[in-house]
């Protein structure tokens, strides 16, 4: 409803009302309709209810039965789901379940105002915001549930005012997320529903690019590794002692069976990473480029400690003499060089980047030479 109580001052609870005492326990109904949906505790008490933002406060320090004051802040209203706290900001979803907001105080305008994060990617989140969860360390990202079953990520870099979307799937859905910290690292647990409706609890590991993700150890060389249950019947990625192997169907009795032998048996769900630029504009000497064809006469990729991705469709022979047979090429630093028409001509000038391995890929920066001409 539009009720909230406070309980007396040490006792959490007695909400029973006496005296209008400093100490005693309140109750406040908010002048406006609405739901009252979510509370954040910051310098002051931020409500969010189906129909608007308020702040609740006081002329004289903590708030009292009789010293408290309600303002409405705005009118943008909120979902039944709990806001996450990202320093000075409040994230909260819109009614609709489609927008995320991040409210906080501007004290230009001596109000709380806040702004449509999801404004330049609308399409992300169109099925509407289940649920999320907030992963501070390493990487600060927040991880959506969304209703059709897949997941959104936002990256939020609040200080530099950086955000960008990302989507994934898989095979199932991602019915809700949450988060943990060790050691100073965030750790992402996903509620996750696959085959015959059985639901699972699977923790994010930052070094692992496969979903429903297991290992198992021989103590001796196997071609034979057991454990993976849970995979049963799939086609499944597999990593044997680093190296990547072909693509494996599971055992009904959760067996793997290898080419070769090995010691440690990585297996999971295969994704493609995809990244993909937004198609190119830059200024000319008669205004936007826009109208022009254009075409990468050569192209540039930087990369961070990452396997070789596949660009525009193609990927350099990744395989050089130095690397020992039966083991994994290295991961690359530094600036890869694609030197060859990519895309030919058209408008766009679109570059995409894919790893569908189960190995990383960090791409610092995307440039190169560009040609230009109006056909």
């Amino acid at each position: 409803g539009q009720r909230f109580w406070a309980s007396k001052s040490n006792q959490p609870e007695n909400f029973d009302t006496g005296t209008a005492l400093a100490d005693e326990s309140l109750s406040f109904t908010l002048n406006e309709l609405g739901r009252i949906e979510w509370m954040v505790a910051t310098k002051d008490l931020v409500i969010g209810t189906t129909y608007g933002e308020y702040l609740a406060g006081s002329q004289d320090g903590p708030i009292t039965p009789d010293d408290i004051q309600v303002e409405q802040q705005s009118s943008y209203g909120s979902k039944s789901v709990q806001p996450i706290q990202i320093g000075d900001q409040i994230l909260f979803v819109s009614p609709d379940g489609r927008k995320l907001r991040a409210t906080q105080y501007d004290f230009t305008k001596d109000n709380w105002l806040s702004r449509d994060v999801t404004f330049f990617s609308e399409h992300i989140t169109k099925s509407g915001i289940r649920n999320f969860a907030w992963a501070q360390n390493p990487d600060q990202q927040l991880w959506c549930a969304l209703e059709d079953g897949s997941c959104a990520v936002l990256s939020y870099e609040r200080g530099e005012d950086v955000y960008g979307w990302a989507k994934a799937t898989t095979d199932g859905f991602f019915r809700d997320f949450t988060s943990a910290i060790l050691r100073g690292t965030s750790y992402v647990i996903a509620l996750t529903q696959r085959e015959n409706d059985s639901l699972y609890l699977e923790i994010q590991d930052n070094d692992v690019f496969m979903d429903s993700y297991l290992d198992a150890t021989a103590q001796t060389p196997s071609t034979v590794f057991a454990g993976f249950d849970h995979l049963a019947g799939l086609a499944v990625q597999v990593l044997l002692d680093g190296a990547l192997h072909p693509t494996v169907v599971v055992a009904q009795d959760g067996t793997i069976t290898t080419e070769w032998e090995g010691t440690l048996c990585e297996a999971g769900l295969a994704y493609t990473s995809t990244m993909q630029t937004l198609p190119l504009d830059q200024r000319t000497q008669t205004g936007s480029a826009q109208p022009y064809q254009k075409r990468y006469n050569e192209l540039l990729v930087t990369l961070l400690d990452s396997a070789l991705p596949i660009i525009n469709g193609e990927r350099r022979p990744d395989r050089t003499p130095a690397t020992p047979m039966d083991t994994r090429e290295p991961n690359s630093t530094g600036l890869l060089r694609t030197e060859q028409v990519i895309l030919g001509w058209n408008q766009d000038a679109i570059v995409t980047i894919e790893q569908p391995d189960p190995f990383p890929c960090t791409v610092l920066s995307i440039s190169g030479e560009l040609a230009l001409e109006k056909l």
